[in-house]
């Protein structure tokens, strides 16, 4: 697939990636290149996938496994357009631990995970592998990147990207 061979060359010189991918009947959660899972063959019902480390991601996308073409969306926190900021966030009212990711946990069912060391079952009850010593409590890190709305001068959100996995 041309889409999928794109994804694997804009990604190649990526350090410390993981990646996420959406299938019609599957969540794959891996390191990036992935050591656990594959999209070898599963083409036909891939949704999306996420190619991402601290600095840069790289997303393959449609909305339908009906649509033959992938869209591809590359944001890399070095070469982000003018306009863009990345939103940062404060960890306490004094203004400590200033950082530019929120951490969301992911969806892993504290009482029946783990299962084995790193796969993971969730609170809907399909499994996932995640590429942590410790996925009880694991968190993905978003990062959220706003402009400056012309009319108004209020911070408006133009897209957001995966940015890590984080322990617990």
């Amino acid at each position: 697939m041309a889409d999928y061979t794109n994804l694997i060359e804009k990604t190649k010189e990526m350090q410390n990636a993981f990646v996420v991918a959406s299938l019609t009947d599957e969540y794959i959660v891996d390191t990036w290149p992935m050591r656990n899972a594959t999209l070898e063959g599963k083409e036909e019902k891939l949704l999306e996938v996420r190619v991402f480390n601290d600095k840069k991601e790289v997303k393959l996308f449609r909305s339908d496994v009906g649509i033959q073409s992938f869209g591809l969306r590359i944001i890399d926190d070095d070469n982000l357009p003018e306009d863009w900021d990345c939103l940062m966030y404060t960890a306490d009212d004094q203004g400590n631990s200033r950082k530019d990711y929120q951490e969301q946990y992911l969806d892993v069912n504290t009482d029946t995970s783990p299962v084995g060391k790193t796969m993971v079952r969730t609170t809907g009850g399909g499994y996932f592998y995640l590429p942590v010593d410790e996925p009880r409590d694991a968190q993905i890190k978003i990062k959220h990147y706003v402009k400056r709305d012309p009319d108004s001068g209020m911070a408006i959100l133009v897209d957001w990207r995966a940015a890590g996995i984080k322990e617990a």
